[in-house]
């Protein structure tokens, strides 16, 4: 799920660019930035930066009642939350290309807080912010070379393997015999 998400996120954001900037190539793409003294692939780069279990949903019961009448029970979903980043990573010629691009991308998430894709499934998408210590430690993290960019968070995502663990029948009657 997570690789669709970000599939589809890379597509959309290069059929708008593409429009907008009137680029005929691919400008965002789906990876890491590249590392210290490699060549800077003058591309926006889409990538995940973390993932964090969303504590507002609480953790969800074990048993569902399925069409039968019966409780079968799973292991209780998990809801994360996904950060991730989009960089431009252009090399310094290019700078004013990185800034209308990066823009661009900026303007097309926000305008898609809300983030639907082919599967159905919703999302919404906001900005972060991090300190220059926070972001120092993540370009360093990453190979030391800073690009431009900005961190997102697209919440909320639901794992759930759906595996069943175990089933109990709804009670309707005690069994429960008094002697007299």
């Amino acid at each position: 799920m997570i690789y669709t998400i970000f599939a589809e996120l890379t597509e959309r954001l290069n059929e708008y660019l593409g429009a907008f900037y009137d680029i005929p190539e691919n400008i965002v793409s789906l990876g890491m930035p590249v590392l210290s003294g490699e060549e800077p692939v003058n591309k926006l780069q889409l990538f995940l930066l973390n993932l964090e279990r969303e504590t507002s949903m609480g953790i969800g019961s074990a048993y569902r009642i399925d069409t039968n009448g019966r409780y079968p029970r799973y292991s209780p979903a998990w809801n994360m939350n996904l950060y991730f980043a989009i960089a431009a990573v252009f090399d310094e010629k290019r700078y004013a290309d990185l800034l209308k691009l990066l823009s661009g991308a900026l303007a097309f998430l926000q305008q898609n807080g809300t983030f639907r894709i082919a599967a159905g499934d919703t999302f919404t998408i906001e900005p972060v912010t991090l300190s220059i210590q926070e972001l120092t430690n993540v370009w360093s993290i990453l190979g030391g070379t800073y690009y431009p960019s900005a961190v997102c968070k697209l919440r909320m995502l639901t794992i759930d393997g759906r595996e069943i663990k175990g089933s109990v029948e709804k009670i309707t009657r005690p069994d429960l015999q008094l002697n007299k």
